[in-house]
């Protein structure tokens, strides 16, 4: 059975690897927000590569905004 979802859907996302920090928040109100379970899964030493994908035909991700910032704010 194939579960269908429709409506635009945004997140937020936070990767700090020095802080071994990783975050997702449901934008706009940042109504639920996941992180990661064990911070010691990071390791500063890897080069990391961030990739998305796309489970069903037809479905399109895109990315209006990218910010490398030098600090987090608080709202998760």
């Amino acid at each position: 059975m194939q579960s269908e979802s429709t409506g635009k859907h945004s997140f937020e996302l936070r990767i700090h690897l020095d802080e071994k920090l990783m975050k997702v928040a449901s934008l706009p109100d940042y109504s639920s927000i996941a992180e990661l379970d064990d911070p010691s899964k990071i390791d500063p030493k890897v080069n990391y590569r961030f990739f998305l994908a796309i489970y069903y035909n037809g479905d399109i991700i895109r990315i209006n905004n990218v910010s490398v910032v030098d600090k987090f704010d608080e709202k998760m």
